[in-house]
């Protein structure tokens, strides 16, 4: 942009540079292009830091978008402690690690070096090359590197010589006079991009990081293994304690996929029966809090603030609740780090990285056989793919492996749901629920036909509907303002919340295809969940808590610059002491209640007993088994939904005694009235001499006779 060409065009990413004037030819520098010299170019006056800024003062940058982006700079290129020094404080390597933060400060999209590594020895041209490598491709930049340093044909992705101011192809033509070219529309790109396939990205999980976050699983496991309910439980757990061994359909969304995932558990040959099934969710809440781990080091190269982010996550009260109980939520919570992990990888390089596509996908597609919240990362998956692809005029080859994996995983998930629909177990909430009581939101035994009209019954979840966008804004309002209370009151210290907002801002400045994933993943959930209302509505933000504390990694990398720059901070005592106050800062008022539990051998600090009777855990079976031992084999026993799969669990699970069924007499939305398909069944069941009970009157004294029996439930009867 400095001289105008004698002939030919010059095209910088679409843009004619040839036909600027001085004025936009030099706007056009300030924002779009970076220079690394051979000499360095710093001013010997100013310290790095204040090298680094005037760059960005030059370009009128706000002060406040200035510190933010020049320690950002400082940090890319490892030399933030040294922020106050003057050039000839430093190293020749150091000196260009400062030009190279200069030249990347405005985020340009191109930087042309001259001879960037001229005036320097071959270890340290080694480093500045394998940074310059790293930054291309995590600042999205294309880099011109000018050079007679054969070394430098190892980092870059293409190499063109010059010969008497023409490019030479390796079969030794020279290019023709430029007169005769066409225009390109887009730079070479020596050094790739994020969407291109060469090169790694500058933040990734390395093996050692993979060893950590083994040992953080373990460590996350042994703690959930100390709190497990070591039994039968109450409600939705019983019911999935159930079916894990009858394979029965469960309440909707079905959960096919978590029934085989639990089955198997269910072989291991230690503990109950019950508590293998409750194994399943703390070895899914270890693999999340691991994962998280992985997943910070995609935003942070602090590996502490990333054990900080699990360990937020760990000690949360409503994940640690779900992880000691039969439950979908943290295998929910798993499927969305382990699709973020894959995603992630591919997105560093999409093209050799496809099979990762296809994990990404597949792992969706099954995500419908887990927890309707699993689903929801699509959204922002869907994101993150468009931005990684946008630049590409090949992107529909990653389309159709996208759209073959989620194939495969909905194949999948419909052949796990078919298996389980085939065996029509009377343990299933078909015939728990659906069956008996579906008119009660406009379901009948003819729509429920069929093994598509059976499917459709389960993932749209009829009797639910209702419960979705119950209000206007105010409703909204209200329910975000408890959302807070919620994080603030039981889920994460002040700093995890602070450090989740840093945090974002600072990946957003860094990766915004991550920043985006984490924004609208974060927001589909909350939207949604806001607005629906059902009776355990806190667990379903479940996922916004992922997305929070992978923000929260970055934020923590943050203050924990900021706090090595203090001089104390630097000696052991002051690391120890560092280190001590995050961690209780990150446990808040959390912590008695937290160690109490471990100390009680279970989540003594979870407040609701359904259905979790935390002050007796043993409550459920004594209840269940004294019932389950006075029923006679035929028996068809009606119970409320909290101690119905209890006492299942004991009769079809562990007695094998498949005469007796059971049905919930007036499930959600029957508005505490039998419905009449249950009222004919009971008849029926009556006229064929089979034994009926009712755990409580409901409204069945208008049609049947009622005794009360010793086991405490009554007994029904015909009228005359």
């Amino acid at each position: 942009g400095l001289d105008q060409p004698t002939s030919g065009d010059i095209y910088v990413y679409g843009r004619a540079v040839h036909q600027l004037d001085d004025e936009a030819a030099t706007a056009w520098r300030q924002k779009e292009v970076g220079f690394v010299f051979q000499s360095f170019g710093l001013l010997p006056t100013l310290s790095a830091y204040e090298n680094v800024d005037l760059l960005l003062r030059i370009a009128g940058f706000p002060r406040r978008e200035r510190q933010q982006r020049v320690m950002s700079c400082l940090q890319m290129v490892g030399l933030e402690k040294w922020m106050h020094h003057r050039p000839y404080e430093l190293s020749g390597g150091q000196q260009q690690r400062i030009a190279i933060a200069r030249a990347i400060a405005n985020r340009p999209k191109v930087i042309l070096a001259d001879e960037a590594t001229g005036e320097l020895d071959s270890e340290t041209a080694r480093e500045i090359l394998s940074l310059l490598k790293n930054i291309a491709h995590g600042e999205q930049v294309t880099i011109l590197l000018a050079s007679h340093d054969s070394l430098v044909d190892e980092y870059v992705d293409e190499v063109l010589h010059l010969v008497d101011g023409r490019i030479q192809y390796e079969n030794g033509h020279v290019q023709a006079e430029a007169t005769e070219q066409q225009a390109v529309p887009k730079p070479v790109d020596l050094l790739p991009s994020p969407v291109t396939e060469t090169q790694p990205q500058i933040l990734a999980p390395t093996f050692i990081d993979v060893l950590i976050a083994v040992i953080i699983g373990v460590g996350a496991l042994s703690i959930y293994l100390r709190t497990l309910a070591p039994d039968i439980l109450y409600g939705d757990s019983a019911e999935f304690q159930t079916l894990a061994y009858t394979l029965g359909v469960a309440h909707p969304t079905g959960y096919s996929m978590y029934m085989f995932m639990a089955r198997l558990l269910g072989y291991l040959p230690i503990g109950t029966l019950a508590w293998r099934i409750n194994l399943l969710s703390a070895v899914a809440a270890a693999g999340t809090v691991a994962g998280i781990f992985l997943l910070g080091c995609y935003v942070t190269k602090r590996r502490l603030a990333a054990v900080f982010g699990s360990f937020a996550l760990l000690i949360s009260y409503t994940f640690w609740s779900q992880a000691v109980i039969a439950e979908v939520y943290t295998v929910g919570t798993l499927w969305w780090v382990l699709v973020m992990l894959a995603l992630w990888h591919w997105g560093q390089r999409p093209f050799a990285r496809q099979g990762w596509l296809f994990t990404a996908a597949l792992l969706g597609g099954l995500s419908l056989g887990l927890h309707l919240y699993s689903v929801l990362i699509a959204p922002a998956a869907l994101f993150y793919f468009i931005r990684v692809v946008r630049e590409r005029d090949d992107w529909r080859r990653l389309a159709l492996m996208g759209i073959a994996g989620t194939a495969v995983g909905l194949g999948l998930f419909l052949l796990s749901f078919y298996a389980i629909d085939l065996r029509q177990s009377v343990t299933g909430y078909d015939y728990t629920a659906q069956y008996p009581s579906g008119t009660a939101w406009g379901v009948t035994a003819a729509d429920m036909q069929t093994f598509w009209q059976r499917l459709y019954q389960s993932i749209t979840a009829p009797q639910w509907q209702a419960a979705m966008f119950p209000g206007g804004l105010g409703f909204m309002a209200s329910r975000f303002g408890f959302y807070l209370f919620r994080l603030l009151a039981f889920e994460f210290g002040l700093i995890s919340i602070i450090a989740a907002v840093v945090g974002w801002r600072a990946i957003r400045h860094q990766n915004r295809q991550i920043a985006g994933f984490l924004l609208l993943g974060f927001l589909t959930i909350l939207f949604l969940v806001i607005n629906y209302e059902p009776g355990d509505k806190h667990i379903f933000y479940l996922p916004t808590y992922i997305t929070l504390v992978v923000a929260a990694i970055a934020g923590f990398d943050r203050l924990l610059g900021r706090v090595e720059q203090w001089h104390w901070t630097r000696q052991p005592i002051g690391q120890t002491a560092v280190l001590l106050i995050f961690v209780l800062l990150i446990g808040q008022h959390f912590w008695p209640s937290r160690l109490g539990a471990l100390a009680d051998g279970k989540a003594s600090f979870v407040t609701e007993t359904y259905p979790y009777p935390v002050d007796d855990l043993a409550e459920p079976r004594r209840y269940a088994e004294a019932i389950a031992n006075s029923l006679p084999d035929d028996a068809f026993v009606l119970m409320e939904w909290r101690t119905l799969y209890a006492v299942f669990y004991v009769t079809a699970v562990e007695q094998g005694r498949t005469g007796i069924e059971m049905a919930e007499p007036t499930p959600y939305r029957t508005e505490g009235h039998v419905q009449p398909p249950l009222v004919a069944q009971i008849e029926q069941d009556l006229q064929n001499g089979r034994s009926v009970f009712t755990d409580n009157r409901y409204d069945l004294a208008q049609y049947f006779n009622m005794q009360r029996e010793q086991n405490g439930l009554f007994r029904l009867s015909l009228r005359e």
